[in-house]
């Protein structure tokens, strides 16, 4: 048995009366015995007696097939297109064994905490902020090693405000005149955690006085919400910002989850965002799944137990 999951369903992969290619949503199956193709339900179920995975990565690679003793696919027969722009990845029962358990610890969490920057919303908010005040190029740079886990957050964030030092006036005028851009689905999903009574947090580096507005359009409570606070001076000019905030360090968004089970005694909680900094706070979350719809990083995918980059997955699952 040959199977494994190709991004470019519908095209036939092999031709010939040797074996036979089922391509369904993105799952394909070769073998050489009738009636042996998997079948599945949906495009996030992967059948399970698989022996590898063939992804599309978007660049040339040599195709490699992997086959048992009593069945080889002869190189003649799949196409190019199946020759190149793939890799060959192992996927094991233990790995599908954590993506179920991913998925039960997502329908049966009480709380859902979300980061916002590249998550909840569609840009990072800081670099955005940045751009307004003429200082985006400069903390771009800074911004991609924070989130990669490449220095100090504390470090990184006072690094940055140093270049923008924005006013008080800036702020407002950035808050009122750039609306910030909400991630596809993302709606949808708080409005379906909502009506199965699940409690929503905002937990972000970023800064509470652009959060709140993005927070209020979803009927998100601002109680809810864990970020960073800008300082400024009587006549109006940036001071810095409140350290004795929890996510204003390294670590602080793990710091923020904690606070929130102490609180409310969650049984369980979930955290969804794009950085390695969501990903620490898995513990004390009991789940970081990892959301590449905006910004993918491939550090966090690997990291990840349930990686996704379209909201609508997280809806399906909590609706099938």
């Amino acid at each position: 048995m040959l199977e494994g999951l190709f991004f470019l369903p519908g095209r036939a992969l092999c031709r010939g009366r040797c074996c036979r290619f089922f391509v369904t949503l993105g799952v394909f199956s070769c073998s050489s015995y009738p009636n042996a193709a998997p079948s599945t339900s949906s495009d996030n179920q992967i059948v399970k007696s698989f022996s590898s995975l063939y992804f599309y990565p978007g660049h040339s690679r040599e195709f490699t097939l992997k086959s048992s003793d009593k069945f080889r696919c002869p190189r003649k027969f799949v196409p190019h297109q199946a020759r190149t722009f793939c890799k060959t990845t192992s996927f094991t029962d233990s790995t599908m064994n954590q993506l179920n358990q991913a998925k039960n610890i997502w329908r049966k969490a009480n709380a859902v905490c979300f980061d916002v920057d590249s998550t909840l919303i569609q840009d990072e908010a800081i670099d955005e902020l940045a751009n307004f005040c003429g200082k985006g190029d400069e903390v771009q740079e800074l911004t991609a090693q924070a989130m990669k886990g490449g220095m100090d957050f504390r470090e990184a964030l006072a690094l940055r405000l140093d270049l923008i030092r924005p006013t008080q006036a800036q702020l407002r005028n950035f808050i009122c005149t750039q609306k910030q851009r909400l991630t596809p689905y993302v709606k949808e999903l708080i409005y379906e955690l909502h009506k199965r009574e699940k409690e929503v947090y905002l937990i972000s580096g970023g800064f509470r006085s652009i959060i709140e507005p993005v927070a209020k359009s979803l009927d998100i409570p601002t109680a809810n919400i864990y970020a960073n606070r800008l300082k400024f001076f009587y006549d109006g000019g940036y001071a810095g910002f409140d350290e004795t905030m929890l996510t204003s360090r390294s670590g602080g968004k793990g710091s923020a989850v904690q606070d929130l089970i102490e609180r409310h005694g969650y049984d369980t909680v979930v955290m969804i965002g794009d950085g390695i900094t969501d990903w620490e706070a898995s513990p004390p979350a009991d789940l970081f799944i990892g959301f590449g719809g905006n910004a993918f990083r491939h550090e966090v995918k690997n990291l990840a137990k349930w990686y996704v980059t379209d909201f609508r997955d997280l809806i399906n699952e909590l609706r099938d």
